[in-house]
């Protein structure tokens, strides 16, 4: 399970700074701005971003 978003290769994306969070032990998320109120969000157990 990664501790962040550098070990699963995200830093900065689009001028946003990513952010990661654990979940449970098996599944995590990362989601960025896009703009005020919208955001890019990426789900481990669906490996879909929304």
């Amino acid at each position: 399970m990664p501790e962040n978003v550098s070990e699963i290769g995200l830093g900065e994306l689009e001028n946003s700074e990513a952010f990661y969070e654990n979940k449970t032990d098996l599944t995590y998320i990362v989601w960025f701005g896009l703009s005020l109120g919208e955001a890019n969000t990426y789900n481990s157990s669906t490996k879909e971003w929304r």
